[in-house]
């Protein structure tokens, strides 16, 4: 899919920042990435957003989108009462960049079958997640799918 994808509506032209389209889930998914603390008017323009992308792009095997919101830092109780009465799937995640984290060197590739950290990676298609990963992220606050 991409970043910053059109989605038109009406005579309007919106910018989602990430979409994806899980194959397994048969799902879209809408990504959000927001700096600074968790504003409730995301949560709607979120919602908006997932329920343009279910009419706009969903066919009928495609299961509802799922939103995820990441910024970098929240308040449950607001990310709480923001949500309450939104029944489509979002999730609100903190997201912080480490200025020290090293980038990695374009000019040195990594050993086949080693990370590029020194660990090693596990196969793909064996169904495990990769050395460190998580095979389900776990949120903070969120609505699971009914």
């Amino acid at each position: 899919m991409g970043s910053q994808v059109p989605l038109e509506v009406g005579r309007e032209t919106f910018y989602l920042d990430l979409l994806f389209y899980h194959v397994r889930l048969h799902c879209y998914f809408v990504i959000e990435l927001k700096t600074g603390n968790f504003k409730p008017e995301w949560a709607g323009k979120l919602n908006f957003y997932l329920s343009a992308v279910d009419g706009l792009f969903r066919s009928g095997p495609d299961a509802p989108t799922i939103g995820l919101l990441l910024c970098e830092t929240h308040s449950t109780a607001v990310v709480e009462y923001a949500l309450q009465n939104i029944a489509k799937p979002i999730g609100v995640f903190d997201l912080s960049c480490d200025a020290r984290t090293p980038r990695p060197d374009p000019r040195r590739a990594p050993e086949r079958g080693r990370s590029p950290r020194g660990g090693h990676k596990a196969p793909i298609g064996d169904g495990s997640p990769a050395a460190g990963a998580s095979a389900i992220p776990t949120a903070t606050h969120g609505k699971r799918p009914s």
